[in-house]
């Protein structure tokens, strides 16, 4: 864990949370603009220390954050805490769905991928394009790909509907769910929050569904219950940013390449990992 420590001086605690505000925002350089909320102290898991949330707000983007702070007020860090008893890629894979979810190659595969993604990402289509032409081509029933939705509805208007769509067309047929998919990031560029719709009834009736009954889901917006689900898992996983990739629990953030990809499910087939 990286962390940066900062000597304070006495008149800190108990929190005096204007100084500390300050003080983060001289050591992190944090643009006047940006505004420095830190919640109350709290009980943590490190020895000595107290957690304390904060966040760094500017119009309607909020990050959060974690603070630690010392229990006499002299020292603080920021980052991850981690705890070297416990397997990470193990209690990842706890929090991890696997029921029910729609995926490609064999359901009891050695290996499972799991990818949180946004159908209005750039990076995510270009993520999609390499599983879909490389990973069951190369590895068949050895891996199980599963794909789950993380709308960044701040930035992309469309890909919260797209994410009702796509579940929509599960009800159905999970086939559809795919196809679905592979029709909104092959025409990526062309669709608005206009006609995302008709784009998902125009595949809707390519994959020969029941259009009534997906245009009453998608209108009642019946999937974003497993949209928002999907969310919950991936925020407890600290994703934040599309797409995110995580191999038996290991974790790679962003666009990789698929020799990125195949090294990992390489060593995790070879018992190396």
């Amino acid at each position: 864990m990286l962390a940066l420590i900062f000597l304070l001086n006495n008149s800190l605690y108990a929190l005096d949370k204007e100084k500390l505000a300050k003080h983060v925002r001289e050591s992190m350089s944090i643009p006047a603009k940006v505004e420095v909320m830190l919640g109350d102290p709290q009980p943590s898991e490190v020895p000595g220390f107290d957690s304390v949330e904060l966040q760094f707000k500017w119009g309607e983007n909020v990050q959060k954050n974690r603070l630690y702070i010392s229990s006499d007020g002299f020292h603080y860090f920021m980052g991850e805490v981690q705890d070297l008893r416990i397997d990470l890629d193990a209690e990842r894979v706890k929090k991890i769905n696997l029921k029910d979810v729609p995926f490609k190659g064999s359901a009891g595969a050695k290996v499972v991928l799991v990818e949180y993604s946004d159908v209005q990402c750039p990076y995510c289509a270009r993520a999609h394009q390499v599983l879909s032409s490389e990973l069951i081509k190369t590895y068949g029933d050895k891996v199980k790909w599963v794909y789950k939705t993380f709308p960044l509805t701040q930035i992309h208007p469309w890909a919260e509907p797209a994410a009702i769509a796509v579940y929509c067309a599960k009800r159905q047929k999970t086939k559809a769910f795919w196809e679905m998919l592979d029709a909104f990031f092959g025409a990526q560029k062309d669709i608005t929050a206009q006609n995302v719709k008709d784009k998902a009834l125009e595949s809707a009736k390519a994959s020969k569904l029941n259009v009534k009954k997906f245009t009453g889901c998608y209108d009642k917006k019946e999937g974003l219950e497993d949209v928002k689900k999907d969310v919950q898992e991936a925020e407890s996983l600290g994703v934040n940013s599309t797409p995110s990739i995580f191999i038996n629990g290991h974790k790679l953030p962003g666009m990789r390449g698929f020799e990125d990809i195949q090294g990992l499910v390489d060593e995790f087939l070879q018992g190396k990992h």
